[in-house]
């Protein structure tokens, strides 16, 4: 039996986006924001001898602050994502995500791409 890395498709990113200076991670407990949070959020098993593609995505998130603010520190985290991600469709940006370690929703940008899984 072949085993599915769907956690290491998530650490490739994850070092991708660290290559940009970024704070990222598949856990989410260990971010401190502005971070990434990568999550595989699906697994399309189109291919023989365990190989997929893994849809993943991609939590832009920053410290609680007014809209203007949020917006553009987002900004800036997704012009350092989108040099090392090629998103499958439309970037949401009007997102919350409450962390672990938040007791209230951070501001957020929602980044959907796909990697091949091994």
């Amino acid at each position: 039996m072949i085993a599915v890395d769907v956690v290491g498709a998530a650490e490739a990113i994850v070092d991708r986006l660290r290559a940009q200076g970024m704070r990222a991670n598949v856990d989410p407990a260990k971010l401190t924001p502005p971070c990434a949070w990568v999550s595989v959020t699906g697994v399309d098993h189109a291919y023989l001898g365990g190989c997929g593609v893994a849809t993943v995505t991609v939590w832009l998130i920053t410290t609680d602050r007014p809209p203007a603010i949020a917006h553009k520190a987002l900004g800036e985290l997704l012009g350092q994502a989108l040099a090392v991600i090629d998103p499958t469709e439309q970037t949401a940006t009007n997102e919350a995500i409450t962390l672990t370690q938040s007791s209230q929703p951070l501001p957020a940008y929602r980044m959907t791409t796909t990697t091949e899984i091994r």
